[in-house]
């Protein structure tokens, strides 16, 4: 009793698996329904084909039993003609039980053609079942698959639209380094163009004070030269006042 329980269990368990794993892959389990049914109308048409064969050799010995009535047929008015009766007789009796299995193989004929019949009508109406059974399972992976493929998508949604508050301060985060990135690059460009400004600016001074310097050179150069000949002008003058005294 408790083995059987056991082994009851063992097969619950084992079916719930099969199950299990037959829901995870319903498209393996599709392929192996179409190879399983490919086999069992494969055996299905051969046990057809020997039945089929039976029906070929009921015609074959039909045809045969109908030219040896044609022959038996043939033989007796022969025979009678030629007064021989025993051997019409002989041939006679012959041709009844040629006649009789003539009859029987018609009536095994036809019912072998209606049993053939009933077979092949039986295997199309098992693939036909069977076809739309696996047309509904297409469809329905199919179904399942997009439904599967929208619900994932819809799960991606809401956890982007529920994940996206957390992320906030994260963003904020990245936000404040960028900008504090961005004010030291611009500190940085500001203090190198003051850099080169002031260099411009110092050359510009001393350029200046060189400018300066030489004016005033030249000042100086151009108001010696004009004292120079005042001075030169003045001893002139006055030997003219003296000599003008003199004369008086």
């Amino acid at each position: 009793m408790l083995f059987e329980r056991i082994r009851r269990l063992a097969g619950a368990i084992a079916g719930n698996a099969v199950t299990e794993l037959e829901a995870a892959h319903p498209v393996a389990v599709l392929d192996a329904e179409r190879t399983r049914l490919r086999m069992q109308v494969a055996r299905y048409n051969h046990g057809l084909a020997a039945h089929a064969a039976i029906g070929e050799r009921l015609r074959r010995r039909g045809a045969q039993l109908q030219h040896e009535e044609r022959e038996l047929t043939t033989r007796i008015e022969r025979r009678l003609a030629a007064n021989d009766r025993a051997r019409a007789a002989e041939s006679a009796l012959r041709l009844e039980e040629v006649r009789a299995e003539l009859t029987r193989g018609a009536e095994q004929l036809a019912r072998s053609e209606a049993t053939y019949q009933e077979l092949v009508r039986s295997r199309n109406a098992a693939v036909e079942v069977a076809r739309t059974r696996i047309e509904a399972m297409k469809r329905s992976i199919g179904e399942t698959q997009a439904q599967r493929a929208l619900a994932e998508l819809c799960e991606l949604a809401a956890d982007l639209h529920g994940s996206i508050g957390v992320s906030e301060g994260t963003l904020e985060r990245v936000h404040e380094r960028l900008e504090e990135e961005r004010e030291l690059a611009l500190g940085r460009a500001r203090v190198a163009r003051d850099i080169l400004e002031t260099e411009r600016d110092d050359t510009a001074e001393e350029d200046r004070r060189a400018s300066a310097e030489d004016a005033l050179r030249r000042f100086e150069a151009a108001r010696s030269g004009s004292a120079e000949p005042a001075a030169s002008a003045a001893p002139d003058a006055a030997a003219s006042g003296d000599a003008a005294e003199e004369s008086q």
